[in-house]
């Protein structure tokens, strides 16, 4: 990868599949509750559902953002699934587009971290989890809400066919996805 100045960027402080220390959280609920869970690290794009099973209940959580191939990423997250996959990922809004759109991230853009590649609105989120082969998805945290008179001028600017801006707004987005 490259940072914005076009120089390499320096991936091990993101990324340490040795310590892996992002699933110290994991380890410690998983000693406290002396939980039998089985606990495997490996690459789940090449895990199948035949070597590893399926489950009622897929916890998706900040992962898609940082999938080069993120409806590849969701098919793979709709095989592993019996029932429902819970979605949290970083998301964008672009003010006044509904229709289907993610912003690239081709190096460090999105808080300097070079693993991070997609930022989907939600219309291309839920398009992304049927595409994927969910059957329904739930919107559960979407957009934030505009104050009262960023919303009327909007409704306005909409009605009238007015370009509103195109800020992108960045937040977390959450969805059910249901096989």
């Amino acid at each position: 990868n490259m940072s914005n100045s076009g120089d390499p960027v320096e991936t091990t402080k993101f990324w340490n599949p040795v310590d892996l220390p992002g699933k110290n959280g994991f380890d410690l609920a998983h000693r406290i509750l002396d939980s039998k869970v089985t606990t495997r690290n490996q690459d789940f794009l090449l895990a199948s559902s035949a070597e590893i099973g399926t489950f009622d209940v897929v916890f998706f959580l900040g992962v898609l953002y940082h999938m080069q191939n993120p409806l590849e990423s969701l098919k793979k997250v709709a095989e592993l699934t019996r029932t429902l996959a819970i979605i949290e990922t970083h998301a964008v809004e672009i003010l006044g587009q509904a229709q289907s759109l993610a912003e690239f991230y081709p190096t460090s853009e999105l808080n300097g971290d070079p693993s991070n590649w997609w930022g989907p609105n939600i219309a291309a989120l839920v398009g992304l989890c049927k595409a994927a082969g969910f059957s329904r998805v739930v919107v559960k945290k979407g957009p934030p809400r505009l104050g009262p008179i960023k919303s009327m001028a909007r409704h306005i600017a909409a009605t009238l066919r007015i370009p509103w801006g195109t800020r992108a707004r960045h937040y977390r987005a959450i969805v059910h996805a249901w096989k």
